[in-house]
């Protein structure tokens, strides 16, 4: 039951590690949230086998070989990709060095042939970090080309299909970020299209595609460099909450009032955001307009839903630019159930991270005029999602988050004629600790869904104890804390 509650069934060796200025996360064979100080430079880097319906062939490790070393590391991999439409083995070696060098080489064979799009390293580039950023590019015949990454708007199809040999971009302190693949290069996509708040750069490695054939060995090396890294602080310590103001970091919007925020089974029909965004012309004259949502069509592990969330914001913003101005916006269904197709629903839906997941796609929604939002996700997201739905036309407050990077709490506040309710969202399968400052001499209560808690079918309100204006809390794995305010 813990890993329902928790999680799902993707779990392999995690590690914190560092590359000189570079700080990554490892899990399930990805570097994760590359950051230099504050910054993310990198969101992920991978390397997936698509099948032929586009769906990734997640890989089943034998080994997994993590040495840390001082300003550095070293990885070995060996997986198999088996399913019933791909079988491929591949093996990969990981190196971060003092100087800021990571790099990753893959060499791998299909076991039998099949039919793919594309099998090859991905980089992924956060939108948070990057959008209407510059970089420069240099192509596999050596021609530079100067690019900018998209900003607001949702750009449909590919960004270019140029096969890219590298692709860096400067920063404001004069750092240096640059990406440089062997063999074929890579091409770019805005996979806001496809519900991933990421701008992916995609490698083929060099097979006769759509076929993969059976012993044809194929290997590639990606290098991450950073140069002319400044010192960089790295923020620590508990996640900072304050409603009722803004900042510019906090990318939240005032002036918004909370959706109408319903339940249903599966089986809704609506269209795909990248349908719509393809075929503008045709909705610009519509009464009403719904899509689906969902941070699946890609990779199934955790950091990846949670990660995606804000491209719900950009693809509501996007219909909005679309649509006529008294156009019906409506989000449905919402879900994160593998969008192919699967013996059964992802078994997440039963437990506390639907929960958690759910409460802070609202807390998403809530920065946008979305008019309605409808959710297919299972029982375990029931008592949150029950909360909410109520509260359907009360103002939103702005919300200002400060504290370590990547932002691990989501936070929604919402007006009530008797006070102010606050949700507290844990995104992730460590414990956080939050700080709601500000608040002055007042009684607050608050209930906690957790993994104590979760069966209840009422949550119970408990007396919260301010000090010096601020209330202290720690939220576990996946929490979701509603706090009272008169």
């Amino acid at each position: 039951m813990d890993n329902i509650l928790y999680g799902g069934p993707h779990k392999t060796t995690v590690a914190n590690l560092t590359a000189g200025p570079i700080r990554v996360k490892f899990q399930d064979g990805e570097l994760r949230y590359l950051y230099v100080g504050d910054r993310e430079i990198i969101r992920r880097v991978y390397f997936a086998v698509r099948d032929k319906r586009f769906d990734t062939t997640m890989p089943v490790f034998d080994k997994i070989a993590v040495q840390q070393r001082k300003d550095g590391f070293h990885i070995l991999l060996s997986a198999t990709c088996k399913s019933d439409t791909a079988d491929y083995r591949w093996t990969g070696e990981m190196t971060g060095k003092p100087d800021g060098t990571i790099t990753f080489s893959v060499n791998g064979q299909a076991n039998s042939n099949f039919q793919s799009p594309r099998v090859g390293i991905n980089i992924l580039y956060g939108v948070q970090a990057l959008q209407g950023h510059s970089f420069d590019a240099i192509d596999v015949k050596g021609k530079p080309v100067a690019m900018q990454f998209p900003h607001e708007e949702v750009i449909p199809g590919i960004l270019t299909n140029t096969n890219f040999s590298s692709l860096s971009y400067n920063c404001p302190d004069g750092m240096v970020v640059a990406c440089r693949m062997t063999g074929l290069g890579f091409g770019l996509e805005d996979q806001r299209n496809y519900g991933d708040s990421s701008y992916k750069a995609y490698h083929s490695l060099n097979y006769k595609y759509p076929s993969v054939a059976m012993g044809d060995v194929q290997s590639d090396t990606l290098t991450i460099e950073v140069k002319n890294v400044q010192a960089t602080a790295v923020t620590r310590g508990p996640v900072h909450v304050q409603f009722g103001q803004t900042s510019e970091n906090s990318k939240i919007n005032t002036g918004m009032k909370l959706p109408k925020i319903s339940s249903a089974e599966a089986g809704i029909k609506a269209d795909k955001f990248s349908s719509i965004n393809n075929a503008r012309r045709k909705y610009q004259q519509a009464t009403s307009m719904t899509w689906e949502f969902n941070p699946a069509a890609h990779m199934p592990d955790e950091d990846t839903f949670m990660e995606n969330l804000p491209a719900i914001v950009d693809q509501v913003r996007m219909v909005r630019a679309i649509a006529p101005q008294a156009a019906t916006i409506r989000v449905a269904p919402i879900n994160f159930d593998a969008p192919y197709p699967r013996a059964a629903r992802d078994p997440r839906n039963l437990g506390l991270f639907a929960a958690a997941w759910s409460a802070a796609v609202v807390a998403n929604l809530a920065q946008t005029n979305v008019d309605e939002a409808e959710f297919t996700v299972g029982s375990g997201a029931a008592a949150v999602l029950e909360q909410f739905t109520p509260l359907a036309g009360y103002p939103v407050l702005p919300i200002q988050l400060t504290g370590p990077n990547p932002m691990p709490i989501a936070a929604l506040a919402v007006q009530h004629k008797i006070g102010v309710y606050l949700w507290l969202i844990n995104k992730t399968e460590q414990a956080q600790p939050v700080l709601v400052d500000k608040l002055g001499k007042i009684s607050v209560t608050f209930c906690h869904l957790n993994a104590q808690t979760f069966a209840m079918k009422k949550l119970p309100e408990e007396p919260a104890a301010i000090t010096n204006g601020a209330l202290t809390l720690t939220l576990a794995p996946y929490e979701v804390c509603r706090v009272s305010l008169p």
